[in-house]
């Protein structure tokens, strides 16, 4: 058994629309990739937090938090997208990741 999972994007998009400047606090999603480079699939799991233009914490999520958690196949790729709910005003927001997976 063999576990080689890669963190390959980590973007965050408005409408779909992939980009690091924004107009609307709707319809923004923090997206993570993985990419499986083992022989066995792996739930990959971590947490988004989100910090206002004043540095403070407005945000924290979870990615794949679900039960059972979603796998990435061997020999693939898939990306968990969570909402941003708490972005308001203007200003710079920071979206940093902490992530995992295996044992």
């Amino acid at each position: 058994m063999h576990q080689s999972l890669k963190l390959s994007g980590f973007n965050v998009s408005a409408n779909g629309q992939t980009s690091s400047l924004f107009y609307s606090s709707k319809g923004n999603n923090a997206n993570v990739t993985f990419t499986n480079y083992g022989n066995v699939q792996l739930p990959p799991f971590g947490k988004i937090i989100v910090q206002n233009p004043g540095g403070h914490t407005i945000e924290t999520l979870t990615i794949n938090g679900n039960t059972p958690p979603g796998n990435v196949l061997p020999g693939s790729s898939r990306t968990f997208s969570v909402p941003l709910s708490h972005i308001g005003s203007l200003g710079k927001y920071t979206v940093t990741g902490n992530f995992g997976y295996g044992n």
